[in-house]
């Protein structure tokens, strides 16, 4: 309808007729707009307003604090977002093999002795379970289901990883700082380099090994048997025998060799995670 409708009934109606393309609906509107034209806006009390406002401003958001946007910061979002989705099984395995490796360390370390310490030893044994079990086929469902999100496989598998070699690593050094407090023959930093590389490298196996063969049983048993081996011949290296030094795995704990681990096990996460780019190319292309 026109603005500015004029206020007689003649004019009125026929813009109505205009408008509507039919008489017979101009009487039944007629009134109504009539009433519509003397219709003028209320006002409101100062009072009335001002409570309105109130009780508008309890319903907006509050102000965030320095923690808060912190926490929501993209990458961290994502960790926290996989905190709750990791089973909650390498948590409890982790701490518990951690405090087996502090207590037997504490009750049977021999200073005078080369061998390795049992924290030292177990060690690299939670970091392969722990990320060997962050993928695996029962996984692949919320992956999917994950997928659908800005956020990629490749960054929630990351996230993962960061989260249980970190907590894994956590666990390890804090181990190691209470056993140099409690016992003061047993060194830190010979201690910690004991233990680390080799821990990173079969973690970076173990997660490659998964992501390859979707088998988390496969992957840390696999680095198990690995270390095992590692521990077992070590020991016998002065036999000269050459299988013995073929499975003893000499370059695991050999420090001119921790370089090139360390370079392994980033190209080992490398390729997991270009592999399941991969995967998830091929399967768009297939549908």
């Amino acid at each position: 309808m026109k603005n500015n409708v004029p206020a007689g009934n003649d004019k009125l109606k026929t813009l109505l007729e205009e408008d509507l393309g039919s008489s017979d609906a101009v009487d039944e509107y007629l009134p109504i707009i009539g009433k519509l034209q003397q219709w003028s806006t209320p006002s409101s009390a100062q009072a009335i307003t001002d409570t309105l406002i109130t009780q508008l401003a309890h319903e907006l958001p509050a102000k965030q604090s320095h923690l808060e946007r912190v926490l929501e910061i993209y990458p961290i979002a994502i960790l926290r977002s996989q905190l709750m989705i990791v089973k909650r099984e390498i948590w409890i395995a982790s701490i518990l093999l951690t405090l087996i490796g502090l207590l037997v360390t504490m009750a049977i370390y021999d200073s005078t002795s080369n061998d390795l310490t049992p924290i030292a030893i177990l060690a690299p044994i939670i970091g392969a379970i722990g990320t060997g079990l962050i993928y695996d086929s029962g996984l692949e469902r919320i992956l999917e289901l994950e997928s659908t999100t800005r956020t990629s496989k490749q960054m929630i598998l990351l996230a993962r990883l960061t989260l249980v070699y970190g907590f894994n690593l956590s666990l390890s050094l804090l181990t190691s700082v209470l056993l140099s407090l409690i016992q003061s023959d047993i060194s830190l930093l010979p201690l910690i380099s004991s233990w680390f590389i080799p821990m990173t490298f079969l973690s970076a196996f173990a997660f490659f090994i998964s992501i390859i063969s979707g088998d988390a049983f496969l992957a840390w048993s696999l680095n198990i048997g690995i270390w095992t081996l590692h521990v077992v011949f070590n020991g016998q290296i002065s036999n000269a025998n050459p299988l013995t030094q073929y499975l003893s795995l000499q370059g695991l704990s050999t420090p001119q060799f921790h370089p090139l681990l360390l370079m392994m096990a980033m190209v080992l996460i490398g390729v997991a995670v270009w592999f399941t780019e991969q995967v998830e190319h091929g399967r768009g292309n297939v549908a």
